[in-house]
């Protein structure tokens, strides 16, 4: 056998080895240590990961939000994930098709591209609020919350932030000329609101 293939294999089984060892740490992280008291009282580690433009705060910010919603339980996670996949069809389109210019952007609203186009303006106003709104009632969703994003919401700048109630469960997402359609499904707030008006 070849020096070559040697380092090959040896490379290959020391990987399988940190791999399997990320496993078990990771399968450990979420368990209560020995001789801690178990039970609904003990609490799994919870971790959030987040990659953001340098300087903008959104992963403090949505950080901050994961860690105030109520944990959901799969089956409610589920039913959140239906509507987060009905809420994702509806909106999807909105903003395709996007080409900016120096001070304004062309955007598809509804269909595919080459259908009805109108201009956005670099800063949203409540004009785009009413579209997504109208979107997503025309989906199904009773009273959904559609508002501007705000400098302390789990979101990036210049989007418009929503929520939809899901039985148990929330989805929220941001949508932009600049930011793509971004939905996630979360548990409620502790006042029982999916997010603040």
């Amino acid at each position: 056998m070849s020096r070559r293939w040697l380092v090959t294999w040896i490379t290959f089984g020391v990987g399988w080895v940190l791999l399997g060892g990320l496993a078990v740490a990771l399968d450990r992280l979420g368990q209560a240590p020995a001789g801690s008291p178990t039970g609904p009282a003990s609490e799994p580690v919870q971790a959030y990961a987040c990659i953001e433009v340098a300087g903008s705060g959104d992963c403090e910010r949505k950080a901050d939000d994961h860690f105030r919603r109520a944990r959901l339980a799969d089956a409610d996670h589920d039913a959140g994930a239906a509507a987060q996949d009905r809420l994702n069809s509806a909106l999807k389109m909105l903003y395709h098709g996007l080409q900016c210019r120096t001070r304004e952007c062309q955007v598809v609203v509804t269909g595919s591209p080459g259908g009805p186009v109108r201009v956005v303006p670099p800063v949203l106003t409540e004009a785009e609020v009413d579209v997504v709104r109208r979107a997503i009632e025309g989906a199904g969703f009773g009273g959904p919350v559609v508002r501007l994003s705000r400098r302390d919401d789990p979101a990036p700048r210049n989007t418009v932030i929503f929520a939809v109630q899901a039985g148990a469960a929330c989805v929220v997402g941001t949508i932009g000329p600049e930011s793509p359609l971004n939905t996630s499904v979360v548990g409620r707030l502790p006042g029982g609101t999916c997010l603040d008006a």
